[in-house]
C-alpha cells in the first residue's frame, strides 16, 4: 500500500465482501500503491476471502449479514481514516493508469465527490460486450457522507444534500459481475429481486428501487415485469435530470421492444430524443426498432445518425459502439435485408475493421461470401481482416464456415485453433459440431466428451453427443446422455430431445408437451439439422415435432424449412396453406414467386404481394422485375422498376436495371452489351 506524506492517510479503500475468494486478489492487485489502507466489511464469508484481504494488509471487519447494503458499507465508512474514500466491490478493478494517477490527482481535488466510469462486461467473458456508466466511488472522508438503500446503495444524495459538489474524472473500474458465469454461479439475480421486493414493499415511493428492480427483471429476460417496475420510477421522478432517468427510458423502449410493442417504443423515443439529444443509445435503439417495423429506409437514415452523433455523453449509461461499429453492423444487416449485398459486405467489413474484438460480422461475411466466391479467396479476404493468431477468431471463422457448409475448411480453422491454445471446452465444442455435420458421429462424440463436468459447455455437448448416438442407433447410451443435461436454462431443449427419442425408437408419436416459441424453434432447427445430413429416415420420424410450433406459424415456418433445404414442392404446399390462412409475410410470397418461376408458372402475383407486405424492401422490386423482364412484359416491368427508384432513389442496381428494361423494351440494346441472360437481374 501506499504511505501517506505527512499526518493523515491520503486515500482509503472500503468495501464489503462474502464469498469472494475468486475475485478478491483480482481487485486488490489493482489498488497496490494508490491507497493508504484497506478496510474490507466481511457480511459471512466461508472461504478464503478473509485470509486473502489479510494478505493484502487489509482490517477485516465481521458484520452480521442484515440484508442492508449501505449499512455494511457505512460500517466501513467509520473505520476509515483516510481523507478520501475510494469504493470498490470485489468483483471490480482499477484501471491501472488510474491506479497510477489517483493520488497526485487528490492532491489538488476541488470537488467533494467524484465519477469513475465503470465499464461492466456482458456476455461469456470480458471483451466487447459491454457497458459504460458513472458512478460517484470517490469522496471526501466526512461523517456526513453516508450511503442509503439497501442494494443498490447510493452516496450522491447524502453530498449533494451538504451543497458539496461531485464532477467527472478521468479514472475507470472494470467489473466482471455481470458476466454470465457469475451472475449463475451467485444467483445474483433472484437474490437481488428479493430484496428490492421487500425494499419496495417497506418504501413503496422509492422509485430508484423501482428502477433497479426493473433492470434485474430485464437480466431475467421477464421485460412485462421490468416494464411495470420502470414505468412505475417513471412516474415517480422529480425531473429528467435525475442521473439514471436517461437510461430508465432507453429500458422502457428496450422492453416495448422485446415486446414487440413497436409503435409505443417509437413515441417513447421521439419524446426521449427532446430530452437527450446527446444519447446516442437512444438514437440506435430507434433504428433497431424501424429496422424491426419493416421500415428499411427509416432505419438506415437512423443508424447514420448514429455515426454521425458518435458515442453518448458520459453522463448516460451506454452501450459500447452505438456510435460506432454497432450501427455499422446494423447497416450492414438492413442492406443484407433488403437484398444490398455488396453494401452488406462493405458494412460488415467496416464493423469488423472498426473493432476486431466484435467477431459477429464474420458470421455474416461468410454466410454472404461463400456462395459467391472461391473458398480461398474468401479465406485470403478474412486473412486480410482477422488476425489469424487469435484462436478465438480462428475458431469464429470455423463456426463462420460451418453455418456455411464448408465444413472441411471450418474443421482446419477449429484444429488450428487448438494447437495455438491448447485444448479448451469452446474449441472442442466446435470441433465436435463441425465433425457432426461431417457425419464423423464417432469422432465428434469424443469431441464432446472430452469436455468437463465443470464446464459451462459440458451440458450443451452432452446434448450434441446424444444426437449422434441417437443417429447411430444407440437408444440406451443416448438417453444416458439426455439424463446428464439438468440445466434449467436446457430445459426447453431436454423437452424436444425426449420427444425426439421417443419419435425416433417407437415409444410413441405423440407430444407430451404444449408449443412454445423456444420449443418450436428448437424444433424446426433439430429437423432442419436432420434434412442437412440426409438423415431421412430419422427426419420422417421426428416430423411431429413440428407440434411444438404454434398451428398458425406452423406452416409458413415449415414451409420456409423446406425451401432452405431444397424441397420447393413440400415448400409451395406449407406457403400456400400460410398464405391461405392469412400468415405468410413478404418473404414466404418472394419464396412462392421462386418456386413458380422456376417452374415456369406466372410468379407476378406472388412478387407483387411481397411488394405490398414489404415495400422498402428493394430485392422483391427487382425480383417482379427480373421475371417481368424474362417474360417479356417490359412495359410492366418499367413500372415495377419506377416505383422502386421512387423508394430508393440512389440505388444504383435498380438505375442500371431499369436502363436496361428500357433498352431491351424497343429503346436500343446499349444497356445489354454482355449479353447475360436478364434474369439475372433479380439476383444482384
Amino acid at each position: 500500500m501506499a504511505e501517506a506524506c505527512w499526518g493523515r492517510p491520503l486515500l482509503s479503500l472500503c468495501m464489503i465482501a462474502k464469498n469472494e475468494e475468486e475475485n478478491l486478489s483480482r481487485c486488490l492487485r489493482s489498488v497496490q500503491g494508490a491507497v493508504d489502507e484497506i478496510i474490507l466489511v466481511d457480511t459471512g464469508s466461508e472461504d478464503q476471502t478473509k485470509e486473502i484481504a489479510a494478505a493484502y494488509g487489509a482490517k477485516v471487519l465481521d458484520f452480521a449479514w442484515n440484508g442492508d447494503f449501505a449499512a455494511a458499507r457505512n460500517r466501513s465508512l467509520e473505520k476509515a481514516s483516510g481523507e478520501w474514500i475510494l469504493f470498490l466491490d470485489a468483483d471490480e478493478e482499477l484501471d491501472p493508469e488510474s491506479r497510477a494517477e489517483i493520488r497526485s490527482f487528490l492532491q489538488t481535488a476541488t470537488a467533494e465527490g467524484y465519477y469513475l466510469e465503470i465499464i461492466s462486461y456482458v456476455g461469456d467473458k470480458p471483451g466487447l460486450d459491454a457497458t459504460n456508466h458513472v458512478f460517484p466511488r470517490l469522496f471526501r472522508n466526512r461523517p456526513e457522507y453516508r450511503f442509503k438503500g439497501a442494494l443498490h446503495e447510493q452516496i450522491s444524495c447524502a453530498i449533494s444534500a451538504q451543497g458539496g459538489r461531485i464532477e467527472l474524472s478521468p479514472f475507470k473500474v472494470y467489473h466482471y459481475g455481470y458476466l454470465d458465469r457469475a451472475v449463475s454461479k451467485k444467483d445474483k439475480i433472484r437474490r437481488n429481486i428479493a430484496i428490492l421486493l421487500q425494499e419496495v414493499k417497506e418504501k413503496p415511493a422509492d422509485h430508484f428501487t423501482r428502477y433497479n428492480l426493473g433492470v434485474e427483471y430485464i437480466r431475467l429476460g421477464e421485460h412485462d415485469q421490468a416494464l411495470v417496475q420502470f414505468k412505475k420510477a417513471f412516474v415517480g421522478l422529480p425531473s429528467l435530470d435525475v442521473g439514471y432517468a436517461s437510461v430508465l427510458v432507453k429500458n422502457i423502449v428496450v422492453c416495448l421492444k422485446e415486446l414487440k410493442r413497436y409503435k409505443e417504443a417509437l413515441q417513447v423515443l421521439n419524446d426521449a430524443l427532446l430530452a437527450y439529444p446527446d444519447y446516442t443509445d437512444l438514437t440506435y435503439l430507434k433504428a433497431t426498432v424501424l429496422a424491426a417495423r419493416g421500415e428499411y429506409s427509416a432505419a438506415i437514415r437512423a443508424y447514420e445518425e448514429c455515426l454521425e452523433q458518435g458515442k453518448s455523453s458520459w453522463r448516460h449509461i451506454s452501450l459500447r459502439g452505438t456510435g460506432g461499429f454497432r450501427a455499422r453492423y446494423g447497416l450492414a444487416q438492413v442492406a443484407e435485408r433488403i437484398g444490398d449485398e455488396a453494401t452488406a459486405v462493405q458494412n460488415y467489413t467496416r464493423a469488423l475493421d472498426e473493432n476486431p474484438l466484435f467477431l459477429t460480422p464474420v458470421y455474416d461475411l461468410a454466410r454472404i461470401l461463400l456462395p459467391r466466391e472461391e473458398v480461398e479467396a474468401v479465406k485470403a479476404f478474412f486473412s486480410r481482416h482477422t488476425n489469424l493468431e487469435d484462436p478465438e477468431v480462428l475458431l469464429a471463422l470455423a463456426g463462420a464456415f460451418a453455418a456455411a457448409k464448408k465444413y472441411a475448411e471450418a474443421l482446419e480453422y477449429a484444429e488450428q485453433a487448438l494447437q495455438k491454445e491448447g485444448f479448451s471446452p469452446q474449441g472442442a465444442f466446435v470441433k465436435g459440431e463441425i465433425l457432426l455435420n461431417l457425419k464423423r458421429y464417432r469422432e465428434a462424440i469424443a469431441a464432446f466428451d472430452s469436455i468437463r463436468p465443470t464446464a459451462s459447455l459440458y451440458e450443451p455437448a452432452q446434448l450434441d453427443a446424444m444426437f449422434c448416438l441417437s443417429l447411430l442407433g444407440e437408444e440406451k447410451a443416448a438417453q444416458e446422455r439426455l439424463a446428464r443435461v439438468k440445466g434449467e436454462g436446457l430445459a426447453a431443449q431436454k423437452a424436444v430431445f425426449e420427444a425426439f427419442l421417443s419419435l425416433l425408437f417407437g415409444a410413441g408419436t405423440e407430444l407430451k408437451a404444449e408449443p412454445g416459441e423456444t420449443e418450436g424453434r428448437i424444433a424446426l432447427d433439430l429437423l432442419g439439422k436432420l434434412l442437412d445430413l440426409q438423415e431421412f429416415d430419422a427426419f420422417a420420424k421426428a416430423l411431429p415435432l413440428s407440434g411444438f410450433v404454434a398451428a398458425p406459424q406452423k406452416g409458413l415456418l415449415l414451409g420456409k424449412l423446406y425451401f432452405e433445404h431444397g424441397f420447393k414442392e413440400s415448400a409451395a404446399e406449407g406457403l400456400l396453406a400460410a398464405a391461405q390462412a392469412g400468415q405468410a409475410d413478404a418473404e414466404a410470397f418472394r419464396m412462392l414467386g421462386d418456386i413458380a418461376a422456376e417452374a415456369g408458372q406466372d410468379a407476378g402475383p406472388f412478387y407483387s404481394e411481397a411488394i405490398r407486405l414489404e415495400p422498402q424492401n428493394r430485392k422483391y422490386y427487382l425480383a417482379l422485375g427480373g421475371f417481368l423482364t424474362k417474360e417479356g412484359r417490359f412495359g410492366e416491368a418499367e413500372a415495377v422498376l419506377l416505383a422502386g427508384v421512387r423508394h430508393f432513389p440512389k440505388d444504383e442496381v435498380i438505375r442500371t436495371t431499369l436502363r436496361l428494361v428500357r433498352a431491351l423494351g424497343g429503346h436500343g440494346n446499349e444497356g445489354n452489351q454482355t449479353g447475360e441472360p436478364i434474369a439475372r437481374l433479380g439476383l444482384h
